[in-house]
């Protein structure tokens, strides 16, 4: 008897990890500086995150740890559309070591043609 073969399983692909930070991937503080989106698996809520804390509805940094008691927290799940609008509006922001990534940015841009200061 000949046994019919089976259909390959299914391969899913998604989308979980998204980063935002005004430093590019190459510069050797991005870690540091780097926001990252996490998508809730099974869900299509995403979290923003840096070190241990997560951005709130509000704009506000808080313990991103195991809570036992939720009502006491802001949320800090959002929809994709939120997420990417409060990550953009927080990355230049981001501190480490009392600098902002704006700062670090700025510090090596080179200013463009026509914005230097008068000799």
């Amino acid at each position: 008897m000949t046994e019919t073969p089976q259909a390959p399983p299914t391969v899913t692909v998604s989308l979980k990890t998204i980063t935002v930070s005004v430093l590019p991937e190459t510069h050797p503080d991005f870690d540091s500086y780097v926001l990252t989106l996490e998508r809730d698996q099974g869900t299509e809520l995403w979290k923003i995150r840096h070190g241990g804390r997560a951005l709130d509805v509000d704009g506000v940094w808080t313990h991103d740890g195991p809570c036992r008691c939720r009502i006491i927290h802001r949320p800090t799940w959002h929809s994709y559309e939120a997420a990417m609008t409060l990550a953009v509006e927080a990355a230049p922001n981001v501190e480490f070591n009392g600098r902002t990534a704006a700062a670090v940015w700025q510090s090596e841009t080179p200013p463009t043609s026509g914005s230097e200061a008068p000799a």
